[in-house]
C-alpha cells in the first residue's frame, strides 16, 4: 500500500469536491474499493468503534469496480457518508493499494493516515 507523503497537510474536501467543509466534527476516510474484501472488514471496524469516538464523522470514498457501489452504500450508508470515485482519482492522490485510513480535520486537511485502523487512531 502507498500513497503520497504529502497527503498530510493536504485539503481532501476540496481535492474531491466533498461538500462537507466547515462542518464542526472531525473525520475518519476510508479510501477502498468495491471489489476488495479487507474494505468491509475496514467499514465493519469503523462502525464497531463509531460510539467510542465523540465528535467524529466515518466516510468513505471508494471506486466501484465490480458495480457494487448500490450495494455498498446499502450496507453501510446509514452510518457511514460514501462518496464515489475512480482509479485515475485515486492515482491522482497517491493511493495505490486499499484500504487506507485518514483523520481529517473540520476543514478537510488531512493530519494523520495509516494503513492499520487502529493505530491510526490511537495517535
Amino acid at each position: 500500500m502507498a500513497i503520497a507523503q504529502n497527503a498530510i497537510g493536504q485539503n481532501w474536501f476540496d481535492l474531491l469536491n466533498i461538500p462537507l467543509k466547515g462542518a464542526n466534527d472531525k473525520f475518519i476516510l476510508m479510501v477502498g474499493s468495491t471489489s476488495c474484501v479487507a474494505c468491509y472488514e475496514g467499514m465493519d471496524t469503523l462502525l464497531s468503534i463509531k460510539q467510542n469516538i465523540q465528535n467524529t464523522r466515518l466516510l468513505s470514498l471508494v471506486v466501484d469496480e465490480n458495480n457494487g457501489f448500490n450495494k455498498m452504500r446499502a450496507l453501510y450508508g446509514k452510518e457511514i457518508d460514501i462518496f464515489e470515485t475512480t482509479k485515475s482519482k485515486m492515482m491522482e492522490l497517491g493511493i495505490t493499494g486499499v484500504p487506507m485510513f485518514l483523520t481529517l480535520n473540520s476543514q478537510g486537511i488531512v493530519t494523520n493516515m495509516d494503513i492499520n485502523f487502529r493505530r491510526l487512531i490511537a495517535n
